[in-house]
């Protein structure tokens, strides 16, 4: 009897220890010092210079933190309060081919491929 309550005891420990280990180990998410500031992505129409559209963003206190090549997508940074002006003011500059929200979209459903479960590669992508 004694020893089944000191095994128990043990494994009560371990279960109460283990989830503390492990949550102090998962990474914690990176939270930006700057969270006054919006995010958009946007592509200039092909034939515009480099020069120009950082000039317009430029002059619309804009700032390029990040770019998608393959795309030709910049990804620029705007002060919160002024994300929608800014985002209207390009949508209307003939310069531009588009400009949205830079946002994580979460899926709305599971796909229905019988297979699904077997494309481990699929969550892998971030």
């Amino acid at each position: 009897m004694g020893a089944i309550l000191r095994f128990s005891g043990k494994m009560t420990l371990t279960l109460v220890l283990l989830p503390l280990i492990f949550s102090a180990i998962l990474p914690t998410p990176i939270v930006s010092a700057e969270t006054n500031r919006a995010e958009l992505l946007l592509r200039f129409k092909p034939g515009v210079s480099r020069h120009s559209g950082e000039d317009l963003l430029h002059s619309l206190g804009a700032c390029v933190v990040d770019e998608i090549t393959q795309i030709s997508v910049l990804v620029i940074s705007v002060p919160d309060q002024a994300a929608e002006r800014v985002k209207s003011a390009l949508m209307r500059n003939p310069m531009v081919d588009f400009v949205e929200e830079n946002r994580l979209i979460a899926p709305s459903q599971t796909p229905n491929d019988p297979y699904y479960s077997r494309q481990w590669h699929l969550p892998a992508i971030s």
